[in-house]
């Protein structure tokens, strides 16, 4: 909550005195604005998608380590390491 209230102060005061130096340049500044915020919409709407899959990914990989190191010792009895490998990279 505090951090809005630091930002929206913050804007609002770059904002006044923006004004206050020059109307024109602020305008012309501030008309990128709307193609900044669909860049930006863009980009973090696909790195929301690749973070969630890398995600996805990476608790996959640790159920499997996981499961390896619990029978580790049952693998090495039965002389499977060959095939915990093979299911482990592919």
């Amino acid at each position: 909550m505090l951090n809005s209230v630091n930002t929206v102060f913050a804007l609002v005061s770059a904002l006044s005195i923006a004004l206050a130096i020059s109307v024109k340049l602020t305008l012309a500044s501030l008309s990128t604005l709307p193609l900044l915020m669909f860049i930006t919409r863009r980009f973090s709407r696909a790195m929301f998608a690749l973070t969630r899959e890398t995600q996805a990914a990476l608790g996959q990989m640790s159920d499997r380590v996981q499961a390896s190191l619990a029978g580790v010792r049952v693998i090495r009895s039965f002389a499977l390491e060959d095939a915990e490998q093979r299911a482990f990279q592919g």
